[in-house]
């Protein structure tokens, strides 16, 4: 398969075609790393590492609300209470 080379600002850019990008599971906004070796480069997919402050921020945002559970006794009389 092959690509052109364009301009993006002040540097090249290739396009990836959709298949291999699927292949790859790279997505728009993701970081890949380039190794150059040989008059060739290898793109590899970074995958993103999160630290605890991080998770526990997106968590926050992932909590479903409260729900609303009616008029319902708390503790049904059938259970004993001592």
């Amino acid at each position: 398969m092959e690509a052109r080379v364009g301009a993006w600002g002040g540097n090249v850019a290739v396009r990836i075609p959709r298949v291999i990008a699927d292949q790859l599971q790279i997505k728009e906004g993701m970081t890949v790393s380039f190794e150059v070796k040989d008059h060739s480069f290898t793109c590899t997919p970074q995958k993103k590492t999160y630290d605890l402050d991080e998770m526990v921020a997106r968590a926050r945002y992932q909590t479903p609300p409260e729900l609303e559970w009616g008029d319902i006794d708390p503790l049904p009389s059938e259970w004993p209470v001592d």
